[in-house]
């Protein structure tokens, strides 16, 4: 009969594959890992009712872990620059135009014309210099910076 060291470490090392077959979870990896330290315990906890309770706790910390981890890398990553509609944000631009009831208008920016909307709902006067706020759906929501000099 095979060792119960050697039983977790093959259990340790199929699930070490499956996670390098499976994109980027860590999910079978704490598993992995649960089956690595239920191999050293093996020799304490004898009893397979035992090494399965010291696999699942130790299976449990280890997702724990690696979340925490996973958690803290990402919240330091920050891209080098923003792009695509991100890349508005903050832009200051003239309104070409201006709807009939002067709540909406069109800009544009970088060649791409837009629908802008005042974000505190005030009437926007075209020709106004506005900064965008943000993006909604296919809206420019944008803030009146200086108003035009001809009115």
């Amino acid at each position: 009969m095979i060792s119960p060291i050697y039983t977790w470490l093959i259990v340790a090392i199929m699930l070490s594959v499956v996670e390098m077959l499976s994109p980027g979870l860590f999910f079978f990896l704490s598993f992995s890992l649960g089956a690595l330290i239920t191999a050293g315990m093996s020799q304490v906890f004898g009893t397979l009712a035992g090494q399965l309770n010291v696999f699942f706790v130790s299976s449990l910390l280890a997702f724990w872990v690696l979340h925490q981890w996973v958690k803290r890398r990402q919240g330091r990553f920050h891209p080098a620059s923003e792009t695509n509609m991100d890349a508005l944000k903050g832009k200051k631009v003239y309104l070409a135009s201006v709807s009939s009831h002067a709540r909406t208008g069109s800009l544009r920016i970088d060649g791409d014309v837009w629908t802008a909307r005042a974000i505190d709902n005030k009437q926007l006067q075209e020709g106004a210099l506005v900064e965008v706020i943000s993006i909604k759906g296919c809206h420019v929501l944008v803030k009146t910076v200086e108003k035009p000099l001809n009115h």
